[in-house]
This record gives structure tokens, C-alpha cells and sequence, in this order.
């Protein structure tokens, strides 16, 4: 009985001192459009591997479309699926084709691929995402949608020493800029 109270005095007295979160603590969540429908994510370059990992603002089952391409940004390798699992995190992994060649990578969020309770977060046709520098417009059978997209680069590797590098995926403006890829 005596453990018990020593265990549950800091737990009662924290919600009796603190009921309300604090609205400074980062752990405050607030309503914002634009953090609903955030994207982002990293790009972790193994010897071997690529790893995708990140996050959406986007519920449990959300389709992410992971596209591969060659450094010039046009030419198609790969186009491959994943879906986020709780609290909107994805993760995705693939072998490395070559060591000594760049890739881009492109993550996107399709609305029309999506299901019903996703597609009314994001609207039929994507309608509730603003205009942020992650959204894209394209057509799909004869209607406009606005989708979600990150980019980033699969940096080649050219020694065997096992070392891991990562990259933040950024909008497609952010990395031309950066990269100097004309897309």
C-alpha cells in the first residue's frame, strides 16, 4: 500500500497542479490547415540501402507513392507504394542500384489513391490542401487534383566503409534551388 501511494502522488499531483496544457509547451498540438497535412521526412543513405522515413499530418492507411529517378529528374526507375501506420509515420526501404550514381527521390500523396476518410481530410480532390510549396497540382482522368510532394537525393556512395548519411526531403522549388536540377 505504501509503494503504491509513493507512485501515484506524483501522478495526481501533476493533473491536480497542471490540468490544462501549458499553450507554450511544444507538446501543444494546435489546429492549423497547414500542419494537418504536413510532409516531411528523411533520406538515409546506406552503403546498400536507401530508407525513406517520415511523417504526415495524414491518419493510420494514408498511400504514399515513393517515385525513383535518375539524377536528371525525368527518367523513371522505381514506382512504389507505402502506407503511413499510426500517428501518420512512414517508412520505406529499397536496395541501392548503384553505389557511384546519384537518385532522386519523390514522395508524393495521390488524393484519388487514398480511402474515403483520408479523402475527406484532404478533400475528394485535394482541395483542402493550400497553396504551400509542397503541394502539386495534376490530372487524373479528366479531373484537377492538388496532391502532397517531398523530394530529396539518394547521394552516391563511393568507398565500402559502412557510414550512414541522411538528407531532409524539401519542396520541389526548395531542391532545384539547392541542386540545380531542373525538373
Amino acid at each position: 500500500m505504501c509503494c503504491l501511494l509513493l507512485i501515484l502522488t506524483p501522478l495526481a499531483s501533476y493533473y491536480l497542479i497542471s490540468p490544462e496544457p501549458d499553450s507554450h509547451s511544444s507538446q501543444t498540438v494546435t489546429n492549423n490547415k497547414e500542419s494537418d497535412y504536413a510532409l516531411s521526412g528523411k533520406v538515409y543513405n546506406f552503403p546498400n540501402q536507401i530508407v525513406l522515413k517520415g511523417e504526415t499530418g495524414l491518419p493510420e492507411g494514408a498511400v504514399l507513392t515513393i517515385k525513383r529517378f535518375e539524377r536528371d529528374g525525368k527518367t523513371l526507375i522505381t514506382k512504389e507504394e507505402v502506407k503511413t501506420v499510426s500517428d501518420g509515420y512512414f517508412h520505406f526501404t529499397t536496395d541501392r542500384l548503384e553505389r557511384n550514381k546519384e537518385y532522386i527521390v519523390k514522395v508524393m500523396i495521390y488524393p484519388h489513391l487514398q480511402n474515403e476518410s483520408i479523402k475527406k481530410k484532404l478533400g475528394g480532390r485535394g482541395e483542402n490542401l493550400k497553396n504551400g510549396e509542397s503541394v502539386f497540382h495534376y490530372h487524373h482522368e479528366e479531373m484537377e487534383y492538388s496532391g502532397l510532394m517531398m523530394v530529396g537525393l539518394v547521394n552516391k556512395i563511393e568507398d565500402t566503409t559502412q557510414y550512414v548519411s541522411a538528407d531532409f526531403l524539401m519542396s520541389e522549388q526548395e531542391f532545384k534551388e539547392v541542386y540545380n536540377v531542373a525538373q
